[in-house]
């Protein structure tokens, strides 16, 4: 860790000191060729160094393997989200993220985000005490968190569509266009012809479409001449999808439809039960709501997006 801090400030003060000699050089005037030539020298100078500043902090994701993975999605643009710690999951964090009312500055920018009181409810479902339903979805949270905290995500950033009683198609809100889903012609691959993002099982999603995902990333990887590192794809967690919303795509968070996520529902001594959460569905707050649902079951408002993280996961 101390290596890498040094490592960092010795780029940092390569970056700082290009800047400042770039500035400098644009100041000066001079023979117009020259000048090109010495402002391109200096500012690839300033992209090298924050590049190796990237690779030394958690979550770099090298270019390449960025592009691949987009490449595998059919050129759909992926996010890069950071997963927060579990130590970073506070009371005033769910407050923040998680407001119990629509708050103006948020409705102003087309973000829909509230809980409506839903995380007060009460809940028997876990012995030996009764609690609320935001405890029960905090401490799944927080427990995932446990396994990706501050590890980057690439996410899909697809239009999450309105519902439609013949399953909407996912790329556009209307959900009308079967040409708009990147990842449609995966998930017939895996599940057939007639398959839409709609109406799986969070198990059949996690045991048939994400190993197949995965293996056509690692062969794009192989194809490019490109080591396959150690990675995997999983739907997108609760955490993950709540900031995706809020400060990327708020757009997805006003459409009635869901989403599964990798966050499995824990119970008050930690361990799994047989639900797991789904989040965005704009009746229930949005980027803010969150239920659980059992793992076996299907739902025609219930969809996927998924996620992309490279390293180990504990």
């Amino acid at each position: 860790m101390k290596e890498n801090c040094v490592k960092i400030q010795t780029e940092y003060k390569k970056i700082v000191d290009n800047y400042l000699e770039l500035k400098a050089l644009l100041k000066s005037g001079g023979e117009r060729k020259v000048l090109i030539r010495d402002c391109k020298k200096l500012r690839n100078g300033i992209e090298k160094s924050m590049q190796a500043v990237e690779e030394f902090l958690p979550g770099y994701f090298p270019p390449e393997l960025k592009a691949a993975v987009e490449e595998v999605f059919h050129g759909e643009a992926m996010d890069k989200i950071r997963m927060p710690k579990p130590e970073e999951l506070t009371d005033e964090y769910f407050e923040r993220m998680y407001p119990e009312n629509e708050r103006q500055e948020d409705v102003a920018r087309g973000l829909k985000s509230e809980t409506h009181g839903w995380w007060k409810n009460k809940t028997s479902n876990f012995e030996p005490a009764e609690e609320t339903k935001g405890q029960a979805y905090k401490r799944s949270m927080i427990g995932e968190a446990v396994r990706l905290g501050g590890k980057s995500l690439l996410t899909e950033t697809i239009q999450k569509p309105k519902f439609r009683d013949d399953f909407p198609q996912y790329g556009t809100t209307k959900g009308i266009d079967v040409t708009k889903d990147p990842l449609l012609a995966i998930v017939k691959e895996v599940f057939g012809e007639r398959a839409k993002r709609f109406n799986h099982r969070w198990d059949e999603l996690t045991e048939k479409l994400l190993p197949a995902v995965k293996n056509k990333i690692a062969e794009k990887l192989k194809n490019k001449g490109l080591a396959v590192p150690e990675f995997g794809v999983i739907l997108t967690p609760a955490v993950v999808s709540n900031l995706q919303m809020t400060y990327l795509r708020p757009e997805n968070s006003r459409t009635d439809t869901a989403e599964w996520t990798s966050t499995i529902l824990l119970k008050q001594d930690g361990s799994e039960t047989d639900s797991c959460l789904w989040v965005g569905l704009s009746d229930h707050g949005g980027a803010a709501a969150v239920d659980g649902t059992p793992c076996g079951s299907k739902g025609i408002r219930l969809g996927f997006r998924l996620s992309v993280v490279f390293g180990k996961v504990k």
